[in-house]
């Protein structure tokens, strides 16, 4: 639970981060002035970098809930298992 509470908060930041990202860059792209296209640049680099970080954390996020999900189908699947040794040990009485 803690690694998928840490997972949607990562991905939270990283989608944030992209945002703010956005914005900078089109503020800084209402000027053409050297230092505002620098800047535009820098805000550019920023939201590529911000993206990828937002793909790589939504796939790990995908990856712990597959992960998840399937640690809990064969969890279940060991239950049903133990019940239905219980009932073949317990025999027809308890059927």
């Amino acid at each position: 639970a803690a690694q998928l509470g840490a997972a949607r908060n990562w991905i939270a930041a990283a989608s944030h981060w992209r945002h703010a990202s956005a914005l900078a860059e089109d503020d800084s792209s209402r000027s053409h002035g050297a230092r505002e296209l620098a800047a535009r640049e820098r805000a550019r680099a920023a939201a590529k970098i911000a993206a990828d970080d937002f793909d790589r954390a939504a796939a790990d996020y995908d990856r712990m809930h597959d992960s998840l999900s399937l640690a809990r189908a064969l969890e279940g699947a060991a239950q049903a298992a133990a019940l239905a040794a219980n009932a073949e040990h317990a025999g027809p009485v308890a059927r």
